[in-house]
């Protein structure tokens, strides 16, 4: 990660929509819960989480499992170049 990149340290209390800003991968996450990260999207995790009685430690599972080594995507600069 460098330095300008920030990670979200609280995701429970984290609006559902900073979350897929931060990493757009997030938003098939939520989709799959039955999660609006759009219009819903200033909601918290945990209330979000709450709203439809969902077991938050099942989300935020799902969503850790996109940080994992080895699932990251890279980024191609317009050069070909990857990011990493």
């Amino acid at each position: 990660m460098n330095q300008t990149e920030e990670r979200i340290t609280d995701l429970p209390a984290a609006r559902i929509g900073d979350i897929v800003a931060k990493n757009y991968h997030a938003a098939g996450v939520f989709k799959e819960f039955g999660i609006d990260f759009c219009c819903g999207g200033g909601l918290s995790l945990e209330k979000a989480c709450s709203k439809r009685n969902l077991d938050l430690n099942k989300v935020l599972e799902k969503l850790s499992g996109l940080e994992k080594p080895g699932r990251a995507v890279r980024k191609i600069t317009a050069h070909g170049n990857p990011v990493f």
